[in-house]
């Protein structure tokens, strides 16, 4: 066992992998006290449908990231909510449609950044108001009127009912979770209407690379701060001490990625949010997993076979 060697850990993953691929057993989908769902990584749920890592919610679908949320449809990173449409990162809503980054709102649509608002349409970073409409007050009789009007309007011209396009996005879709689970070259990420956020532009320091040596002892305090690019990406970063404290406590070598490529690494190994249809290994019954095609697993099992291996 040779840690500090960048060559060997790099074939003692590889052998492991081989492991999981070939002989463990992988049960079919992460879900645990459901009833009536589909999806993976659902805990405490019922009635929902093409879900994903959502925990205590009933009565929605298409769902992303969730907790405590009723009769919601197109969620994403919603904490406590009840009859939302299309919603993106927010607590506490009701009633809400097409929302983004807002807390304890309801009965409100296209709104941004807006905080404890209650029958506001296209609003941004409001704060405790009522019949707003692009941030401009009105009476309850004329919001009720305008609303009506605008969104008549929105529909022929085939608006309404969208969400924010892509090009409102607070960063690149590069640099985006979005981008954790579907990886998109520039023109895909533009031509879908987003847009690609680049790297500063550093250049490569040849003394700082043959630093990034295979030996431990190489690991210096003279590194703190100096730009590395990643062997991946070439994206910049740098380390802090506490990180060469780590590598050299341990005896391991420096990291060639950028933080964010082994963060994007990691995440792999949890399966997609994309189903396909296989055969339980064990008894052959047909059932639904996650785990793509093309990572080889030999050994999928259902949820009785799986737990008879294991127990």
């Amino acid at each position: 066992i040779h840690l500090n060697s960048r060559e060997f850990l790099e074939k003692l993953k590889k052998k492991f992998w081989g492991h999981v691929k070939n002989d463990a057993a992988h049960k079919s989908a992460f879900n645990l006290n459901i009833q009536n769902c589909t999806g993976n990584y659902l805990t405490n749920c019922k009635n929902c449908h093409d879900g994903y890592f959502t925990e205590e919610s009933e009565d929605c679908a298409h769902l992303m990231r969730n907790v405590k949320i009723k009769n919601c449809v197109d969620i994403t990173g919603l904490y406590h909510g009840e009859l939302c449409y299309e919603i993106c990162q927010s607590t506490d809503l009701h009633n809400t449609r097409f929302t983004i980054f807002s807390v304890d709102c309801s009965d409100s649509q296209y709104l941004d950044q807006c905080f404890n608002c209650t029958h506001c349409f296209g609003c941004v970073g409001l704060k405790r108001k009522k019949y707003c409409i692009l941030n401009k007050q009105y009476k309850k009789e004329e919001y009720e009127k305008l609303v009506q009007k605008l969104i008549k309007k929105m529909k022929k011209d085939g608006e309404y009912g969208k969400f924010f396009p892509y090009k409102f996005a607070y960063n690149g879709y590069n640099l985006s979770l979005g981008a954790f689970y579907y990886e998109l070259d520039k023109k895909t990420i533009e031509k879908m209407g987003s847009f690609y956020e680049p790297f500063p532009e550093i250049q490569k320091n040849g003394e700082n690379a043959k630093k990034l040596s295979d030996l431990s002892e190489a690991i210096t305090n003279d590194l703190i701060g100096k730009p590395f690019l990643c062997t991946e990406t070439e994206q910049p970063f740098t380390f802090i001490k506490q990180e060469l404290d780590f590598y050299r406590r341990h005896k391991l070598p420096l990291p060639t990625l950028h933080p964010e490529e082994r963060n994007r690494r990691r995440f792999k190994k949890l399966a997609p949010p994309d189903s396909r249809k296989a055969k339980c290994f064990g008894c052959k019954k047909k059932i639904t997993t996650y785990y793509p095609e093309s990572w080889g697993y030999k050994k999928i099992a259902c949820e009785d076979c799986y737990l008879k291996l294991v127990y």
